[in-house]
């Protein structure tokens, strides 16, 4: 968890389906599934997110991978 929140604000300026593309080796389809399975909105930028919406997003990117 502290990887994500720590790499996603590394690119704070980037919306989160760049972020997501960046951190998990993903195309912007698949940023956008997982992305949606965490509830997030894939313009939405790193500091607009909540420790929630992170965790949501962790769990979607790992249920993605499996």
């Amino acid at each position: 968890m502290r990887t994500l929140v720590q790499n996603a604000f590394g690119m704070r300026r980037k919306q989160m389906r760049r972020v997501v593309r960046s951190l998990y080796a993903l195309d912007a389809e698949r940023a956008d599934v997982v992305l949606g399975a965490a509830g997030i909105d894939p313009e939405v930028r790193p500091e607009t997110l909540t420790p929630l919406q992170f965790v949501r997003l962790m769990s979607a990117a790992k249920r993605m991978s499996s």
